[in-house]
């Protein structure tokens, strides 16, 4: 059983405990609903195995495109945070998964249905997303954060978006900062 459904138990039962002749309807409720919860998150599961089988998608090659998935966000993680200054490029990140870049990039485009470029643009596009809406760090910080000239940052971002880095933080916040 998840976290989720074990904090959604323990909070339903609080709540529900002392109301009398109820209380045994209300915890038999209760936990109706968090197996039917259990079993739909095993038929999500079952689900996207059987869409992987359908697609003869090996069980490596969906462990490597996850692998893929765990070392991009922990690297953007430390991007963001700037325990590291630089970007990974795919070659490194093939090179920390013990695999060739070729079959990274076609394993991870086979599994999730995008190319690894376009999984890393779009992580890095709602972090900056993330960024501009919950600081006041100026533009060109966030940018040089994420490892880009600031011009190119407004660029990459605009293309992404529609809008100018500037533009989106007023939409958010209604501050401008550059």
């Amino acid at each position: 059983m998840t976290n989720k459904i074990k904090k959604v138990q323990v909070k339903d039962l609080r709540k529900w405990r002392n109301y009398g002749p109820w209380s045994a309807t209300v915890q038999f409720s209760t936990e109706y609903i968090l197996v039917l919860a259990v079993i739909l998150e095993r038929y999500n599961e079952f689900n996207k195995t059987m869409e992987y089988q359908e697609k003869n998608i090996s069980k490596r090659k969906i462990d490597i495109a996850n692998q893929f998935l765990v070392v991009l966000d922990k690297h953007l993680t430390e991007l963001k945070t700037g325990q590291v200054e630089k970007s990974l490029e795919l070659n490194e990140i093939a090179e920390l998964l013990f695999i060739a870049p070729n079959h990274m990039s076609d394993t991870v485009s086979e599994v999730f249905g995008k190319s690894p470029c376009e999984i890393y643009e779009n992580k890095l596009v709602e972090i900056s997303k993330e960024m501009l809406e919950n600081s006041t760090t100026p533009i060109n910080e966030i940018a040089r954060t994420l490892d880009y000239d600031p011009s190119n940052f407004t660029k990459f971002f605009k293309h992404f978006t529609g809008l100018t880095p500037s533009q989106y933080r007023k939409s958010k916040t209604g501050n401008i900062t550059i």
